[in-house]
């Protein structure tokens, strides 16, 4: 369906998909966002590889050589996004930083001024470009919170976040329950929007507080 295609964020997520990518932007019904490569810095559960920023400047190349009016492209989304990684991959892609208008991060502390020094650090490296953080979560090793802390967190962060001016996107992770929890965080640390049974949790609920008083966050 073309409605429903315009509204999914489509990602390329590793080198073996970037062919398939390159057809669908050219096609009758290209996405309106295109995101380029899921943490090719981190591979989660060997689901996809790691690829160095030279490789996929070189693998991406084909996606910058053609017309793509209709798609915004968004840059790899990093697990650690204030590497030297990025940078690299702008040194080798022969130009294609201008046809990248949105930065992606992946965001995983529990700690809400962690969060926000990431963000800032992101923005003076790429003061240009708008930010989405396709990934947020405070779900770590060193997690200690339960859900109505998970809760208060989300309160707190996100209108700090959105107050930025240049953070466009916010992207909760994860939604359904996941036993144990994601990245080696204790399992009381579950980020989860809906608990075991399917009902919602605190964190589903101040979500959902927050998107109806105007935010632009999303699940």
């Amino acid at each position: 369906m073309p409605e429903l295609n315009n509204n999914q964020i489509h990602v390329v997520m590793d080198p073996r998909d970037t062919p398939a990518a390159i057809t669908m932007v050219q096609g009758p019904n290209p996405p309106r966002y295109l995101e380029l490569f899921n943490e090719p810095d981190f591979s989660f559960k060997n689901f996809t590889p790691v690829t160095d920023a030279v490789t996929a400047a070189k693998n991406l190349a084909g996606l910058f050589s053609i017309p793509h009016p209709q798609t915004s492209y968004v840059s790899p989304a990093l697990m650690n996004a204030n590497s030297d990684w990025l940078t690299t991959f702008k040194s080798n892609c022969n130009g294609c930083f201008d046809q990248i208008p949105i930065i992606a991060m992946h965001v995983y502390n529990p700690d809400p001024q962690g969060v926000m020094d990431q963000i800032t650090q992101l923005h003076a490296t790429w003061p240009d470009k708008k930010i989405w953080i396709t990934e947020l979560s405070p779900a770590t090793s060193g997690c200690s919170m339960q859900a109505n802390d998970m809760a208060t967190f989300m309160s707190t962060l996100f209108p700090k976040i959105t107050a930025l001016g240049y953070v466009d996107k916010i992207f909760w992770n994860s939604g359904e329950w996941d036993t144990p929890a994601i990245n080696g965080a204790p399992d009381g640390c579950n980020p989860a929007l809906t608990d075991g049974g399917g009902n919602p949790t605190p964190v589903l609920t101040a979500l959902k507080n927050y998107c109806g008083g105007g935010g632009t966050a999303t699940s």
